[in-house]
């Protein structure tokens, strides 16, 4: 199965999507405007039925109205237009005509409640609030918008799952209210910034903050004797006293890069645990959003891969099969085709470099796993090299490119040059049973790839390739490849298979992993191939010897 499949069946198990399309999140947008931008993209690549707006309808309710509503009896019913009070009609911003409308009843309770669904979908900034008609304080009524309201349950009821199944510092309530800040339309602008971003003690670790001075004037003194307090330590100034500090009331003096803050115990926690709910709810995002750019990334690959320069060609010349028949790359790649138009009397120093890379370079671990290796020309793809994972096929131009057109992207360089970033791709998919790039292990470095990248998008032209390719760049497997090509190079592999450092010290695709990135880097890859970096150095060591004794040889020769 392919991971297109695999990718497409995890969205349709997590929200009922059964089809793919784009979706960017760009530069500016806020935390905010991601979660609606996702929930729109869940509202428009699914059928949605009847029974999946009383559902809908029921995540509003218990979005604004809080945990408290789960333990109550309550029923939501669908409305005829004629039900509907004449105060309520007049205050909707929508026709009643365009509304879905549904009566919430809870158990022992005397307000009548209501929710309105545009069904227009243009009460975008008003989703989500709740009125109270003044001629008749026994009414309460919700407004949203039909695709808000369906993609936003979705979202929240997988949230919810996945709070469900894990440990986290912040309860169910909490990670509830900040949800329905994300789901209502009016928090979406810059008035409630301050809603998605993080506190300045995002960083601090709880050794950082018992390291901390406090405050410790005599009304946060305690006799551990006569009071009762969970967590104290002696005075600073009298450590010999029989009084000592509480730390659940004494304020800590928390110094960042900005300033000093003297901040009470309980505020600091709740600071920290809305960081913690943030950060929670940030990584859902782009975890998400990963899954979507890899789904997108893998349909226009498997739609190449139905073209010609996927499938052998028919006439191949005769000294061409026989060098494609025995060469000794057919130990490494399950089949090896070269083009007709290759220069032969150059091939044996291909085949022989890239044989001893294999010696260097890491194996699936599922060992009936190999690609296949096709020399092509790659013109009309606009690329040195292509990776197929539907059918583990390395493409590589075997030309030499130098065309740069300022309005069309094309590559510059060897067409071989490329093969150490599309073996990467090969790895990425098929070194273990799940997608290296996809992994937790890894994520960290795909989204900081990301904000380096959205960071340098606001100073560039918009016809700037970085632009026009920007989703391309950061989706994972992109980013897992380049990552790749750089810590080999970096660990001092210098091959005619990879670029050198006018590639990856000048391109800006590269200089987007920054000193954070390439640490990860460096962590990462010594990590998942333990092996990788000593071959390297043999390899290069080999190399440097062979190269001497060959200019050894020379020079003997020239003194006859």
């Amino acid at each position: 199965m392919s991971r297109l499949k695999t990718y497409t069946n995890l969205m349709k198990q997590r929200f009922g999507i059964n089809k793919t399309a784009n979706l960017v999140f760009k530069v500016d947008d806020s935390l905010h405007r991601k979660f609606r931008k996702l929930a729109d993209y869940v509202y428009k690549n699914r059928d949605w039925q009847q029974e999946d707006e009383i559902s809908a309808v029921q995540v509003l309710i218990e979005s604004i109205y809080g945990n408290n509503s789960e333990s109550k009896n309550y029923a939501i019913q669908r409305l005829e237009k004629s039900l509907i009070p004449v105060q309520i009609a007049k205050n909707l911003s929508f026709p009643l005509n365009h509304a879905y409308s549904f009566q919430v009843q809870f158990q022992d309770e005397y307000f009548r409640r209501y929710a309105f669904l545009d069904g227009t979908n243009k009460s975008g900034d008003k989703h989500g609030e709740v009125y109270y008609p003044r001629m008749n304080t026994n009414l309460r009524f919700i407004i949203g918008n039909v695709n808000r309201t369906l993609g936003y349950s979705k979202l929240y009821q997988d949230i919810m799952k996945e709070f469900n199944t894990k440990e986290f510092e912040f309860t169910r309530n909490e990670l509830n209210e900040y949800l329905k800040d994300l789901m209502n339309g009016s928090k979406g602008s810059k008035k409630y910034h301050y809603l998605f971003r993080y506190s300045p003690f995002v960083q601090l670790t709880d050794e950082q903050i018992e390291s901390f001075d406090r405050v410790e004037d005599a009304r946060y003194w305690i006799d551990p004797m006569k009071d009762s307090c969970s967590s104290y330590r002696p005075l600073t100034e009298y450590p010999e006293s029989n009084y000592q500090l509480d730390l659940t009331r004494a304020p800590i003096k928390v110094k960042t890069d900005e300033r000093e803050y003297i901040i009470e115990p309980d505020k600091l926690s709740r600071f920290r645990r809305k960081d913690k709910i943030l950060s929670f709810i940030e990584a859902y995002i782009e975890e998400n959003y990963d899954i979507i750019l890899q789904a997108n990334y893998e349909k226009d690959i498997e739609k190449q891969v139905r073209a010609k320069a996927w499938q052998t060609k028919e006439h191949i010349n005769q000294q061409t099969q026989s060098i494609m028949d025995t060469t000794r790359l057919n130990q490494y790649f399950r089949f090896v085709e070269i083009d007709n138009e290759v220069d032969l009397s150059l091939f044996p120093l291909f085949e022989e470099e890239l044989s001893e890379l294999q010696h260097v370079l890491p194996k699936s671990e599922t060992t009936d796993v190999q690609p296949i290796l096709r020399l092509r020309k790659l013109g009309n793809y606009k690329a040195l090299g292509l990776f197929a994972p539907e059918n583990q096929t390395i493409a590589i131009d075997f030309r030499d490119n130098h065309a740069v057109h300022e309005d069309s992207y094309s590559p510059n360089g060897v067409g071989i040059q490329s093969f150490i970033h599309e073996y990467a791709h090969f790895l990425d998919y098929f070194y273990a049973d799940t997608q290296l790039s996809m992994q937790e292990d890894f994520r960290s470095i795909v989204h900081q790839y990301r904000k380096n990248l959205n960071d340098e998008l606001q100073y560039l032209d918009k016809n700037d390739y970085l632009v026009k390719k920007a989703t391309y760049y950061t989706t994972p497997t992109e980013v897992f490849a380049r990552a790749f090509e750089i810590y080999v190079f970096q660990n001092g592999l210098e091959t005619n298979l990879n670029h050198g450092a006018s590639v990856y010290q000048h391109q800006a695709e590269y200089l987007l992993y920054d000193a954070e990135s390439l640490n990860q880097i460096e962590q990462y890859f010594n990590q998942q191939f333990p092996q990788l970096k000593e071959n390297i150095q043999r390899y290069m060591q080999n190399k440097i010897h062979l190269h001497e004794q060959m200019q050894s040889e020379r020079e003997e020769d020239s003194y006859g």
